[in-house]
């Protein structure tokens, strides 16, 4: 399950994790996310952590991800 909220001063996303290692299965990861342009960031905490206030990749209970958008392929 995925969750947003518009939220200020960062959007933020829950996410229940159904698959994974066993550990996870079942628990919920906080985090926020931006969208710029054609990239998007977002931040988690790992399982039973607060969500994180902003994007700082901070210590080993974050996970920092920055995707982009490929061009499509001709």
């Amino acid at each position: 399950m995925l969750a947003i909220s518009r939220s200020k001063p960062h959007a933020a996303v829950t996410i229940e994790i159904k698959e994974g290692p066993g550990e996870y299965v079942g628990r919920t990861v906080k985090g926020v996310y931006k969208l710029d342009g054609d990239k998007l960031v977002v931040n988690v905490a790992v399982p039973g952590r607060d969500r994180p206030a902003d994007f700082t990749p901070d210590g080993e209970d974050v996970i920092l991800f920055e995707m982009t958008r490929q061009p499509d392929a001709k």
